[in-house]
Formats: C-alpha cells, structure tokens, sequence
C-alpha cells in the first residue's frame, strides 16, 4: 500500500473517500492547482485555479473544504477568482459515507469536533489504514 506522501495526495484520498466527484491536480508547466470533476463514462472537465499555487499546502487545504461543501450540499462548486461553476453532482449517497466518515475518523484518532478540516490529519500509515478499512466496509455495505 503506497504512502500518502503530499498534501495533494492527502487531499485526493480525502475527497475519495467523501465520495466527491472532484480531484485536485499539479501541471508541470503550470503553478496553479487545476480541478478535474469526474463525470459518467469516464469523461473529465478541467478547471485551472489561478491564484492557488499547487505548492501551497494551505490553498489545497481551502480548495479541499470548498469541493466538500459542493459534495455536501449537492451545488456546483463554486471556484475562487471568477472561474466557471463546477456541474452540480448527485450526492445522496456520498453524503451519508462523508457524515460517517468523519464521525468514524475523529472518534479513531481523538480529533476535536471543533477541528475544522481532517485533511491536515491524514499523514500516517496507520491514517491511510483506517481509510482503506472504511472504503471497503462501505463498499460492502
């Protein structure tokens, strides 16, 4: 099992595991975080951040909360700096995973209710453990 290593990743196995339909990328030619939404059938739409360097592990961390709040709620996402909305998702399912998800990491690793974000939180093996554990329970489920 590999290691989530950067910030990035940590947010990516986050948003998976919340069932969000978004991923955060970095460009070699480029410094700005570039949002992909996953569509049906495999298909991609690419929104570029300018203003969000992909170096900056705390605008990862806001862009991560902002594509949670879109899975949540069910409204596109609304991206920083005038950019396009993100197509709205259908988040029935995915949201009871999230609301469980977070309630199940916080009581595994003691995290505060009054914690606003877990993607910082997720850096450790034993981190990565518990999330594959819960993906597969809930694909079982």
């Amino acid at each position: 099992m590999a290691t989530i290593q950067s910030p990035m990743q940590r947010c990516n196995a986050v948003l998976r595991a919340f069932g969000a339909r978004y991923r955060l990328r970095e460009h070699r030619r480029s410094p700005w975080i570039t949002v992909y939404q996953l569509g049906k059938g495999g298909t991609t739409r690419e929104h570029t951040v300018k203003g969000y360097v992909a170096a900056d592990p705390e605008a990862i961390e806001r862009l991560q909360d902002l594509l949670i709040e879109a899975t949540r709620s069910g409204k596109p996402a609304v991206l920083p700096g005038g950019q396009k909305d993100l197509v709205s998702t259908d988040t029935s399912a995915p949201l009871l995973g999230l609301e469980a998800f977070s309630k199940g990491f916080r009581a595994a690793f003691q995290v505060p209710g009054t914690q606003p974000s877990l993607a910082g939180l997720i850096a450790t093996r034993r981190h990565q453990r518990w999330i594959a554990g819960f993906l597969e329970e809930s694909v079982t489920a």
